[in-house]
């Protein structure tokens, strides 16, 4: 008899001897992990999550075994049949173990150093930053998360997320540029080459238009972006995953692609939409009402609407942006080009490239000179001088004219003497100026109104200049006597009598005269000092000589006479009418009578300054100073520093009440000015400083004040951070800040709190307000410093961090070694994740809790009482409390709301990354039944082993090796004697002791090839087994539980059975095929199946209707055959799967096969 066996999907030799069948026979028999005992533990070999990729290993044993092993191709666990012998540690009892240690996801794994005293470097996945990072592994366990180098963690573990927004990038597309992606694909620049790839682009359209979008990730890459409401390009940090297109290298590639709007007022000038582009070579390109503004870059340098008729009139503006472009404008006050610095952006017409463009835009030029070109300087511009410094060469002199461009030197210079003989000239032109020339005819300087050009040399400033270049003798023309002279005339004159000191008129003969004679009163009194009344609310006080009472000061004269200060000692009298103390600077000016230009100060009292004057030397007033600091000292006046408006004035002084920063002393709507001298520290009508300091630009302000320029600190609204710069000492505005202490303790200066770089505007947060993945909240002392810092690994393995800084906090940190939450005072700044504002906070965030309901129990150490699960049930946790059986010490705690009857719990699986296998009671089906439990949140309905669960619940007692067939409704199938049929394929009727223990049992329906097997329990039932080695039916013992098929009630059903019973076939051997008697019919035309399959007869005939009614029977193997059989339940030939070996003749390769055998028996 020939015999072919498959076996692990391999073919093997045949063999046509009986005996080496039959070895072949006991090799194939199956046997569980319950008939088989073994001192040698496979898994024993390689310990950890290194076995899963060690191969297959069958070994080399006599037995087979189902185990299940990882195949690390497949990356799940399979079953395969091991021979007992000789394995490695990819070899497993049960799918659960297997899945439990192979099929976990390494890279959801935490990092995990193992144990041991090696120090091997290795990778792992840090699924916080996402990113494949070194460690040291210590030798011994560990889990999968374990790499021997970065390219197989980053091959197992891709870093990061995709970089795309929008759906997955091209597969292996790398690019350059836009060039390189397709048209609806974009060239994503990310950290490295790996994450620069085409993606999508964006539904919401143009790129310049998009929000910004920071992106994911742990990169700090310096980007700009387009400010769709700025219409600026502006830096921001991409963290280097998922941004947008609105996304650029630089600023000139952000400028390249999108439009910014550089103009102050308006847009562009365009022609159907394009943008019309000018240069400094091609201005006039800008239709009217445009000008050139000339930018950075040319996409800046277009046409914007006009400000204003006159380019050179308007104002300084610096304008917006980045860039630092030197720049030159014209000075109205200066009436000169001066350069500055242009941010780039939003700037006027006055703004030129080069100092000769604004010169020739803005200089004019009219020649002032009443002959002949002026000097020319080294600009080939006319040369400036003025009065203190005479920088004209010596044919020239300096032409004052009404301001800078006509104050020149002109040509034609005459000197000495000369010049008081050149005749008055008024000159030309629109100036009303007041000068004074010497006039031969009266041998005076004599006061005329210049018209600003065209004058000559006999032209000064003052009356004094006049008199100092041109001196007169008057003490010889107003002592001569008076002379009336000889003749026949009768001509009105005035002369000056000395002995009153007054000019009085007289009749001149005509002849023999002398120069004390004048045509006039006034000539007269120019000429010579006359004796009148100076003061103006009265006459003089007089004195013992009968003259007017001279003084010095005000406490020589009487009272209410103050001392009238006039050009000489003759003329300072005591004046009537004086007033007292601040009463004085209240007196409006006045420039009085007379022929004297004097010098003197007043005090304005609208703008609070002593100004000069020119006192005509009578009729004044007591608002008369001979000097600045005399005003000053008497007025008290002051220097109005403030930007807009006036100083606040104290009510009594008047003065600008002097202020400090910090101490509120100026009240609402006034700020501190700090100036460089302390009288300049005023307060200033506007916004308080805080908090309006902190959204202006800083202002230098102007020079004026007695002291140099001092560094002063600004806050940058931009970066939030305080920055020096010079300040020039008046005017200005709030944000100026005399220490860097200062400005941050009024603006919100960032301080960035975390130990890595965060993106600003930082994101703030708060217990309502959670941080974002990859983030944590870090709780400052203050608003400022409670932000989102990022994670740097697993917070409750960090140490305990006390930062930085001055402040104590006390906080709770979770130390990782006791498993406890401790108390730790925190100065608050740059610590790390393992910081919490509570106890119960950091118990939630890292204490483990694997109750489902309510806190463990918590010795009086503060920690979880741990607890021991006993198979007895012995509860060693307190009363009230349950013992959790995690997986390890941390998750095996004593649990509250212990149930007295665990055993209706509903099963729970729980919650975690564990894959315990456990036990729970099945009230449905009174059974025990396995299940994967994930560590914690579980119930009591919760055993370790079956027994354990028996043992608490006592369950309907399974027979079978392997779980009993069930019902649709989940209820276990019940057979007996005369209904064994009811079993469905590949189970068999287990005929126990009672009607509990008869059930369908697991297992092929050969019974003949499977061993004795007496079975457990104690019902010492009369049982019939076949014997393959004796080839008869024996009796036995059975125990009435967990027995297999060759188990008869009878010899004669043994027998019937089984083939070759000598009992049953006597000395005649039957025709057996897979283990089943082959009756035949002679009355029937023998069938082409047993001719294929050499069916030789000996004995009997063939039965048709025996081989159609045997049970459809899957085999024993493992693969996978299309098959047709006679389902007589069904009455018709239906498909199977077959296995490839065992089963029995109801087996059939083809539809047409099985019909033409058993199609005409009816049942």
């Amino acid at each position: 008899m020939k015999f072919i066996f498959q076996i692990q999907n391999k073919h093997f030799q045949t063999y046509d001897n009986a005996e080496t069948s039959n070895k072949i026979i006991k090799q194939r028999s199956v046997a569980t992990s319950e008939q088989f005992s073994f001192s040698f533990n496979p898994a024993s070999q390689v310990r950890g999550a290194r076995a899963c990729n060690l191969p297959q290993q069958i070994g080399t044993g006599p037995y087979r075994i189902p185990r299940w092993y990882y195949n690390s191709v497949r990356m799940r666990c399979e079953l395969f049949f091991w021979s007992g012998c000789c394995a490695n540690g990819n070899n497993f009892p049960s799918i659960h173990n297997c899945q439990k240690l192979c099929e976990v996801n390494p890279c959801k794994q935490d990092l995990d150093h193992g144990r041991g005293n090696s120090i091997q470097p290795r990778y792992y996945f840090n699924k916080y930053t996402k990113l494949c990072e070194q460690f040291n592994y210590h030798g011994i366990d560990g889990n999968r998360n374990n790499f021997e180098s970065l390219q197989e963690c980053q091959r197992q573990c891709p870093e990061a997320l995709t970089p795309c927004a929008y759906g997955s990038s091209i597969s292996q597309r790398s690019c350059l540029d836009n060039n390189d992606c397709g048209v609806n694909q974009f060239c994503h620049i990310g950290q490295s080459q790996l994450t620069t790839v085409c993606c999508n682009r964006s539904p919401s359209g143009d790129q310049c238009h998009q929000m910004l979008n920071t992106g994911l990730g742990n990169a700090y890459l310096q980007r700009w972006y387009f400010n769709v409401i700025s219409e600026q390009c502006e830096p921001f940090i991409y963290r280097g995953l998922q941004g947008n297109e609105n996304n650029f290298l630089s600023q000139n590639d952000c400028q390249l692609t999108c439009f910014v709007n550089p103009c102050a007022v308006g847009r562009p000038y365009q022609i159907q939409r394009n943008i019309i582009k000018c240069s400094p070579t091609n201005p006039s390109i800008c239709p009217a009402g445009h000008y050139c503004h000339i930018g950075a870059e040319p996409q800046t340098t277009v046409c914007c609407p006009n400000l204003g008729d006159n380019a050179c009139e308007q104002q300084l503006v610096r304008g917006q942006g980045n860039y630092q472009l030197q720049r030159w404008y014209w000075n109205i006050a200066s009436q000169q080009c001066m350069p500055f610095v242009y941010a780039g952006l939003k700037g006027t017409q006055n703004n030129f490239l080069n100092q000769e463009t604004c010169e020739r835009t803005c200089y004019i030029f009219e020649n002032p000179c009443i002959s002949g070109k002026p000097q020319q300087g080294l600009n080939n511009r006319p040369l400036s001088c003025n009065l203190s410094y005479n920088s004209c060469a010596m044919t020239h002199w300096c032409h004052i004219g009404a301001g800078p461009q006509t104050t020149i030197c002109c040509p034609g210079k005459v000197d000495g003497p000369a010049i008081c003989k050149l005749p008055l000239s008024f000159g030309s032109g629109n100036a009303n100026l007041k000068r004074w020339y010497f006039d031969q005819n009266v041998q005076h300087c004599i006061p005329f109104n210049y018209a600003g050009m065209y004058g000559n040399q006999n032209n000064f400033l003052t009356q004094q200049h006049c008199e100092q270049i041109c001196p007169v003798d008057e003490s010889t023309v107003c002592q001569l006597p008076l002379a009336i002279g000889d003749g026949g005339a009768n001509l009105q004159r005035w002369y000056f009598n000395s002995n009153k000191q007054q000019c009085a008129p007289f009749i001149y003969a005509g002849l023999y005269g002398n120069q004390n004679n004048f045509l006039t009163q006034q000539q007269c009194e120019q000429a010579c000092p006359v004796s009148v009344n100076l003061c103006a609310l009265g006459n003089a006080q007089m004195g013992q000589n009968g003259r007017p009472q001279l003084c010095i000061s005000d406490n020589q004269c009487a009272n209410n006479y103050w001392c009238h200060i006039g050009a000489d000692s003759q003329t300072t009298v005591c004046c009537p009418g004086g007033a007292e103390g601040y009463a004085v600077c209240l007196q409006p000016m006045a420039a009085g009578t007379g022929n004297k230009n004097l010098l003197r100060w007043y005090y304005d009292e609208s703008i609070r300054q002593c100004l000069p004057f020119t006192y005509h030397g009578m009729m004044g007033n007591q608002n008369n100073f001979l000097s600045k600091q005399e005003c000053q000292l008497t007025c008290q006046a002051y220097v109005n520093v403030c930007p807009q408006g006036d100083p606040l004035l104290e009510t009594g002084t008047k003065q600008p009440r002097l202020c400090t920063f910090g101490e509120n002393s100026c009240g609402p709507k006034y700020w501190c000015h700090l100036g460089l001298v302390p009288n300049e520290y005023q307060c200033c009508p506007g916004a308080e400083t805080e908090p309006a300091a902190c959204k202006m630009l800083f202002a230098v302000g102007i020079k004026g004040a007695p002291a140099l320029p001092a560094t002063r600190w600004y806050y940058d609204a931009t970066t939030l951070t305080c920055k020096t710069f010079e300040y020039t000492g008046r005017k200005g505005n709030q944000n100026n800040f005399l220490t860097e202490a200062d400005c941050a303790a009024t603006c919100k200066v960032f301080r960035n709190p975390c130990n890595q770089p965060v993106v600003l505007p930082a994101q703030t947060c708060s217990s309502s307000r959670p941080c974002a993945i990859g983030t944590y909240c870090h709780y400052g002392a203050k608003s400022e410093t409670t932000i989102c810092c990022p994670f740097e690994g697993n917070r409750c393995e960090k140490p305990v961090d006390r930062g930085t800084g001055n402040v104590s906090l006390q906080r709770w940190y979770y130390n990782s070694q006791k498993g406890i939450c401790e108390i730790f005072t925190y100065n608050g700044l740059h610590g790390n994740a393992n910081n919490f504002l509570s106890k119960e906070n950091c118990e939630i965030a890292c204490r483990i809790n694997p109750c489902s309901e309510g806190q463990p129990f918590t010795t009086s150490n503060g920690v979880y009482q741990t607890c021991v699960v006993s198979s007895l049930h012995i509860n060693s946790c307190p009363s009230g409390y349950w013992c959790n059986p995690g997986s390890n010490s941390l998750t095996t705690v004593c649990c509250p709301g212990a149930v007295n009857d665990p055993c209706n719990l509903p099963m729970v699986v729980g919650e975690g990354n564990e894959e315990l296998e456990r036990y729970y009671y099945d009230p449905v089906t009174r059974a025990c039944r396995v299940f994967i439990y994930h560590g914690m949140k579980g119930n009591q309905n919760n055993f370790l082993s079956e027994a354990a669960c028996q043992l608490q619940c006592h369950p309907l007692e399974n027979p079978c090796v392997g779980q009993p067939a069930t019902t649709t409704a989940d209820q276990i199938l019940f057979c007996s004697e005369i209904n064994k049929e009811v079993c469905p394929v590949n189970f068999w009727c287990h005929i126990g002791a009672t009607p509990k223990t008869t059930v369908c049992c697991p297992g092929a329906t050969n019974p003949c090839s499977v061993p004795l097997s007496p079975g457990s329990g104690n019902a010492n039932l009369s049982r019939w087994y076949y014997s393959t080695d004796d080839r008869e039916c024996s009796p036995f013992q059975y125990n009435g539980v967990r027995g297999n098929q060759n188990n008869f009630l009878s010899q004669t059903e043994c027998s019937k059975t089984c083939p070759g019973s000598k009992s049953y076939f006597a000395e005649r051997t039957p025709l057996v095929i897979e283990w089943k008697i082959v009756y035949c019919d002679l009355s029937k035309r023998l069938h082409l199946l047993f001719i294929k399959l050499h069916c030789i007869f000996e004995i009997g005939f063939i039965n048709s209707k025996q081989l159609c009614l045997l049970s459809i029977d899957r085999g024993a193997c493992s693969g996978h055959q299309t098959r047709y059989a006679f389902d007589r339940q069904q009455n018709q030939c239906v498909p199977f799967e077959y296995t490839g070996c065992g089963g029995n003749m109801n087996n059939f390769h083809s539809l047409t096969d099985c019909i033409s055998t058993c199609g005409q028996i009816g049942f």
